[in-house]
């Protein structure tokens, strides 16, 4: 993952909405959507709790 498509992840792992989430890194929320939707291209990755689940799971990992 890009810098920024992890930065789109940790957001929707906090549970912030596409929009929410552009507000917040102050882009539109189409770039937001093309983030979301490179992010969905990797295996694994079909929706937003998919995606905060392995979030989770990585940040977990790497507190271990």
């Amino acid at each position: 993952m890009t810098i920024t498509e992890r930065m789109v992840a940790d957001h929707i792992a906090r549970g912030r909405s596409d929009p929410e989430i552009a507000t917040h890194m102050s882009v539109s929320r189409r770039t937001v959507s093309v983030h979301v939707s490179n992010i969905r291209k990797r295996p694994g990755i079909t929706s937003h709790v998919e995606l905060a689940t392995e979030v989770v799971r990585r940040h977990s990992a790497n507190t271990d």
